[in-house]
């Protein structure tokens, strides 16, 4: 997959709006089917808080990484992409400190 953090700045809206994949299935992708703790939880490729406040993907390959999260009350989205394969370790988990995010 290729994308850049404009891509990822328009993706989180429209796929929560319904408008990449319907409503109906966007529920589906985003509904908890492994909860990890009393507060978060697993869909289909995405971490998420439990009462739907925050969302995140993340992944890496061979000289790949990236993270990208998405907070639907405030409309944040923080992406961090990399050309290494642990590139955004460190920096995501400082941002998800800073912002409280936790995903």
């Amino acid at each position: 997959m290729y994308t850049n953090a404009q891509d990822l700045q328009h993706f989180w809206p429209q796929l929560m709006r319904g408008h990449l994949l319907g409503q109906e299935l966007t529920h589906l992708f985003t509904k908890t089917y492994h909860q990890f703790n009393d507060r978060y939880g697993y869909g289909c490729g995405v971490y998420k808080r439990l009462d739907d406040s925050e969302f995140s993907i993340e992944g890496s390959d061979a000289g790949v990484g990236f993270f990208s999260g998405y907070c639907p009350d405030s409309g944040l989205v923080v992406s961090i992409l990399s050309n290494r394969t642990d590139g955004t370790l460190n920096i995501a988990e400082k941002i998800k400190e800073l912002l409280n995010f936790s995903v």
